[in-house]
């Protein structure tokens, strides 16, 4: 209809668009045509995200933007389900803020090795169907947008490798990006890097801790674990009630497929593997350390949550019963604990750098200070240490506090997988 909501069914498959007002929050998109489900949209943790857009003029054309296995894509796609990319075959990278009017796309497009571009595709109105509007349309990339210069790619950017791992003996397929190192010293440290949500993903763009780790010496393996988006519904709801778990082993299952791929060839060093993340990778840190004390050499959490319940009293409303599906309800105070990292604190036996915001309002910053109390408890030789960053929340913002954290994180694993 030419109203604000869309709907076309096909038996049990279905495209929904609703009020394009709405939050972006993930679509699954399932066609007729095609069996794979693709995800439309990110998670907006923040707002002014867009990643849709109907040309009301041009009504049975709709441009879509989303995640389908763990790559980016934009297409134009008709009530009928025919989907047309309107980027090249193989493109690797993602798409967001999606505007479209009178047979005019303009969307930003970020690649792991070109600092954001602003993109525009004409097309064809006058079609009958998305593979004749696309195909006779062009792409322009007219300008680099400003807010990529805070990661602006260095010359000989590797481009990542997907891979893909077994959960154990018939468990669920898990998924990562790997990045070479960009120099060979000798042997390479591994650092894992898990994202954070915990729904969130590590999506193929220019990243600033990547490229540093990768231009001094280390490879990169971004985990996307179970309860990860841009793999479909299946994969994003897997970690419901094994969050405190199945990422965590879903982590060491990535270092291994990786030392089982890439080791030979770019002499990874098995004996220096770091694991680092933020938020809820944060958490997926402690964890690990706790409960698999002899597989990393260090981490580095950032505003990671220590407390299951602690987090849920303190935190804003948004996330306050997150932890209720991923975990367990308040009512069951047995598994919250048992997967709250504090409680495995003592098992940590190599050093780990808590880095937190001083006004972080969604994780308090008391969750690394009672972890590393926790973990240096009657130690002679102190493991963890907190550095507390002035001026920053949840989510760093400033330069002055973005580079203390990069730079604070890739000295300390630099040390200690030397």
């Amino acid at each position: 209809e030419t109203g604000h909501e869309y709907l076309a069914e096909y038996d049990e498959s279905f495209i929904a668009m609703v009020n394009k007002d709405w939050p972006n929050l993930p679509i699954d998109i399932r066609m007729k045509e095609n069996t794979d489900t693709s995800e439309v949209g990110l998670h907006s943790w923040v707002p002014g995200g867009r990643f849709f857009a109907i040309d009301y003029p041009h009504q049975g054309q709709m441009v879509l933007s989303g995640i389908r296995g763990g790559r980016g894509f934009i297409e134009l796609t008709d009530v009928s389900g025919r989907r047309t990319s309107l980027e090249e075959d193989g493109w690797l990278g993602v798409v967001s803020g999606v505007g479209a009017s009178s047979g005019v796309v303009v969307y930003a497009r970020d690649t792991p090795t070109s600092p954001r571009e602003v993109a525009v595709h004409t097309w064809n109105t006058g079609a009958d169907d998305a593979e004749g509007a696309a195909g006779k349309g062009r792409r322009l990339v007219i300008a680099h947008a400003g807010a990529a210069r805070r990661s602006l790619p260095a010359p000989g950017t590797p481009c990542p490798e997907h891979i893909s791992f077994q959960g154990g003996e018939n468990g669920p397929t898990s998924y990562a990006w790997y990045y070479p190192p960009m120099l060979h010293p000798g042997k390479s440290p591994l650092v894992v890097i898990v994202h954070g949500g915990p729904t969130g993903q590590h999506v193929p763009k220019a990243h600033a801790d990547v490229q540093i780790l990768a231009r001094l010496g280390c490879a990169v393996l971004a985990v996307n674990h179970r309860g990860s988006q841009g793999y479909g519904r299946a994969h994003r709801m897997a970690l419901a009630g094994a969050w405190g778990r199945a990422d965590v082993v879903d982590s060491l299952l990535a270092v291994k497929a990786a030392f089982s791929q890439f080791a030979d060839r770019d002499h990874l060093d098995i004996r220096s593997v770091a694991v680092m993340g933020s938020s809820a990778g944060g958490y997926t840190t402690m964890g690990s350390l706790g409960l698999c004390p002899r597989v990393f050499s260090c981490g580095v959490s950032t505003c990671g949550i220590s407390r299951l319940d602690y987090f849920s009293e303190e935190t804003h409303l948004l996330e306050q019963h997150y932890a209720d599906s991923l975990v367990a309800p308040p009512a069951n105070a047995e598994r919250r604990q048992e997967r709250s990292p504090l409680t495995n604190a003592r098992n940590v036996n190599v050093p780990i750098l808590l880095i937190h915001g001083n006004a972080d309002n969604v994780v308090p910053v008391d969750e690394s200070r009672v972890f590393a109390e926790r973990v240096n408890e009657g130690r002679a030789t102190k493991l963890a240490s907190v550095v507390v960053v002035p001026d920053e929340g949840h989510i760093f913002t400033t330069i002055p506090g973005l580079c203390s954290q990069l730079t604070q994180a890739a000295t300390f694993i630099l040390r200690h997988c030397a």
